[in-house]
């Protein structure tokens, strides 16, 4: 549209009132009828002009958009000379006095009227042409592709077409290839790529009906989700590695590290809100905020095993795997150099971490010779104490998470940058004839308030487009479509020869019976179906065919007990309150819902329909109902991404505070962070529960599980800490005697020796018990015990074990039993959500 500088319009003609009067009334006079199309085959062109994208909701696959249509076609009954009218050239109408194409935008999610409004001109040329500009707001599906979020673009479309006509006899032709965008405001998260028309041809139930797809690509404006989104998470997932630079005598690093879990948590809530819910495409980074969460979890384990080799009893007593790692492996990537006596093998530990080795002349030998000359007997002393290793261990695992962490950043950003780009016979129709026809059916003796026979059976077929939105919280399924509505009328009916062979003709509901049909499981409407500008095609047999489009909010009974591995079976129930089953009967066309033309949900797939009728009985009548019922199955992958696997990942964290050692002076702090993440985790996932209490979800249960282990946990950590710095090492509860020697002992593997003659108890530094006979041959400590006459009178002086090594017993045996407990009770989870039920085809 192009705008001018206002000027002086040029006149149309010699134009008066008077002229214009007569105009409408020689076209319109009573030989017009605005129910009969201009010609046998009528060709509308039609130009969308886009005005402004409003929204592009990702979460519900939505489009809205502001422009108008503008269409154009020729009505030859709508001509006149114009210098016998003042040269009048144009004149205009409203749409109650014209013929107009039924068109109706059909991927629509919110209204499916026909287009059009009754303050809308038409614009009518002398030589016939009638221009027809309706604006409208479109609010359409849109099938979001979110893999490269949010570098992606996204290809939607506005879909218009008529079924009230077929191609014989309305078609519809694109005035341009593209759409116009001379007047499109910019949008602050959207850039509008590129655009193009499309020609269809649609088929249903043997028909064919012209279509026109106008397709509209948008790319995204990524500075806005690389500022909070993208910059925040790769930031987070480097400080994940500074866990093994940070000193173990500072006592902080398990604090860190938790901290930092805690702020993915806390971040991922952020995300979150940003990320589409959607699981018919993965985005890239989910897939790269699982990574991070992944890499953050096994840093604490590290972290955790890491510390109890620093913090071991004996330093010398390395694992003999950890020494060959250590010579193999870590002495390379900590630049270590060796210096080897050959003849003492004296082993000097330097104050930086570094080792030397030297020969007899004092000459230095690299790693490699240190590796090869150390191992020549594998009895030779180990030149490292636990706490180096320690260190070479977190310089070695710094190195490994950086390198890690860089190719994987690296490939996201590369993937991003490199994102897929979108590039992609006919009867002797007259107008006299057919208005023969519309005065001979619907003359006097015609009564549309008169059903056309005794019992009228009405055959409906469901024609489902798309579903808009399934909300679980209120029980709500909103779906768009088309309902096929066929009854015989005895008294719509001609002989085709007497009028020129026209089968069909059209007309709309002011002239027509129609049954009474309420959509009676609507939860926002419950007037009944139908509109004043749908046509009926009306055969000369007698059979009407209507088809009213519409947009269906009804209640559906959810069942979530296995979210997020459910099934739903919603449904629209279509009765008539009017007429009992005497007089009018609903019988389905098909056996299920005609899914030709449906659109496919991000959340949902349609799993299976069915058609079912029933008989509906109030104060004693009954009245006939159809039931289509359609039944979905929810895409599981984004919360098995987003909500399952971050769930499972903290839960397993809890069990790793029985390995961290008391000295430490980190063990509250651990288990209240990992709580802590644990309740912000929730929120997120709160987000996508569903809040019904008609059915409690599996899930829903699995959190009250996790949150319960690490309570317990807590309690257990608090009152074992207790013990731990008893004042008297010695004063260990008799029950808790007992209970070492009958489980833990067992668990922890501890071996007991006991000398014969003296019972002389020794414990060793490993918190293992060593009672030796005066020959050096050892006896178990349960071997001993379960001879009564060798247990003494006292039992605090038979009691090997001071307090913290009952505590360190107890750490043991609780992460075993908790390990235990969880992963059984997660794969019984899992288990139960993969053998959901499955509702038949």
């Amino acid at each position: 549209m192009t705008h001018f500088a206002l000027t002086q319009p040029k006149a149309n003609g010699q134009f008066t009132t008077t002229h214009a009067t007569n105009i409408h009334t020689a076209i319109f006079g009573t030989s017009y009828n605005k129910y009969v199309r201009p010609s046998a085959t009528t060709t509308v062109d039609i130009e969308l002009n886009l005005l402004s994208l409003n929204d592009l909701d990702m979460k519900n696959q939505v489009m809205s958009t502001s422009g108008w249509l503008t269409i154009t076609w020729n009505d030859p009954r709508l001509t006149w000379t114009a210098a016998s009218y003042g040269n009048i050239e144009y004149i205009y109408t409203k749409q109650d006095k014209i013929w107009r194409p039924e068109l109706i935008i059909d991927n629509s999610v919110e209204d499916m009227a026909p287009i059009g409004d009754t303050e809308i001109f038409f614009k009518i040329k002398n030589t016939g042409a009638v221009r027809w500009d309706p604006p409208g707001q479109y609010v359409t599906h849109c099938d979001i592709d979110v893999s490269y979020y949010p570098f992606d673009y996204q290809k939607c479309s506005i879909e218009i077409t008529t079924f009230a006509y077929t191609t014989d006899v309305v078609i519809l032709n694109k005035t341009k290839d593209s759409v116009n965008v001379d007047d499109f405001k910019e949008n602050g998260e959207w850039v509008l790529d590129s655009s193009s028309v499309v020609e269809q041809v649609l088929t249903e139930n043997g028909e064919m009906f012209s279509q026109l797809e106008f397709k509209l690509i948008f790319k995204r404006r990524p500075g806005y989700y690389l500022t909070n989104v993208v910059y925040p998470v790769i930031l987070v997932s480097l400080l994940t590695n500074l866990v093994f630079l940070l000193p173990v005598d500072s006592g902080e690093k398990i604090s860190y590290i938790l901290t930092v879990l805690l702020a993915q948590a806390v971040l991922l809530t952020l995300v979150g809100d940003s990320m589409p819910t959607t699981s018919k495409h993965t985005p890239v980074i989910g897939i790269y905020i699982s990574f991070v969460l992944v890499m953050a979890a096994l840093a604490i384990v590290i972290t955790i095993v890491n510390l109890r080799l620093h913090l071991r009893a004996d330093q010398t007593e390395v694992p003999r795997w950890l020494k060959s790692f250590t010579f193999i492996v870590l002495l390379k990537v900590n630049c270590l150099s060796a210096k080897v006596k050959d003849q003492n093998k004296n082993h000097v530990v330097s104050q930086n971490d570094t080792l030397e080795l030297q020969d007899d002349d004092g000459r230095r030998k690299s790693s490699e010779c240190v590796k090869r000359e150390a191992w020549k007997n594998q009895d030779d002393e180990f030149p490292f104490e636990c706490k180096e290793v320690s260190y070479l261990l977190d310089i070695f695992f710094f190195y490994l998470f950086n390198i890690i962490t860089f190719v994987v950043t690296v490939v996201l950003l590369v993937v991003l940058a490199v994102c897929d780009r979108h590039t992609d016979s006919m009867e002797d129709f007259t107008t006299e004839n057919a208005t023969n026809i519309q005065t001979a059916i619907f003359g006097t003796s015609y009564n549309k308030y008169v059903r056309p026979s005794a019992t009228t059976i009405v055959g409906i077929e469901l024609n489902l487009l798309s579903i808009n939105e399934m909300d679980v919280k209120k029980q709500i399924m909103s779906s768009s479509g088309w309902l096929t509505i066929i009854w015989e009328d005895p008294r719509l009916t001609w002989n085709p020869s007497v009028y020129g062979d026209i089968k069909y003709i059209y007309t709309k509901q002011d002239k027509i019976w129609r049954p009474e049909l309420i959509v009676d499981n609507s939860v926002e409407g419950m007037s009944p179906l139908g509109h004043d500008e749908l046509f009926f095609k009306v055969n000369h047999t007698g059979e009407v065919r209507w088809d009213p489009p519409g947009h269906y909010v009804t209640h559906c009974d959810f069942s979530i007990t296995y979210y997020p591995f459910d099934y739903q079976t919603c449904s629209v129930e279509v009765t008539s309150f009017a007429f009992t089953i005497e007089a009018l009967t609903l019988n389905s066309t098909y056996d299920t819902v005609n899914t030709e033309d449906y659109k496919a949900n991000g959340e949902w797939i349609l799993h299976s329909s069915r058609v079912e009728e029933h008989f509906l009985t109030e104060h004693g009548e009954k009245f006939s109902q159809l039931e289509f019922k359609v039944t979905f199955e929810r895409r599981a992958k984004y919360y098995v991404t987003n909500v399952i696997y971050p769930l499972v990942l903290v839960s397993l964290l809890t069990n790793l505070v029985f390995l961290l050692p008391a000295d430490s002076g980190e063990k509250i702090s651990y288990i209240l962070t990992v709580l802590l993440a644990q309740a912000v985790l929730l929120t997120l996932i709160g987000n996508s529960m569903p809040t019904t209490s008609v059915e409690t979800p599996i899930m829903g249960m699995y959190i009250s599980f996790v949150l319960l282990m690490a309570a317990l946990a807590t309690i257990i950590t608090t009152l074992n800490l207790r013990l731990y710095l008893r004042t008297d090492q010695k004063a260990v509860p008799r029950w808790l005697k007992a209970f070492t020697f009958l489980v833990l002992l067992r668990i922890n593997c501890r071996t007991a020796k006991v000398k014969e003659d003296d019972k002389a108890l020794v414990v060793s530094n490993e918190d293992t018990i060593n009672v030796e006979d005066v020959n050096g041959k050892g006896k178990t400590l349960k071997r001993m015990l379960n001879r009564p006459s060798q247990t003494p009178n006292k039992e605090d002086a038979r009691f090997p074990f001071q307090c913290k090594e009952v505590s360190a017993f107890l750490d043991c045996f609780f992460f075993y039993l908790f390990n235990i407990v969880l992963i059984i009770t997660t794969l019984v989870f899992l288990l139960v959500l993969a053998v959901s039920d499955v509702p038949s085809s």
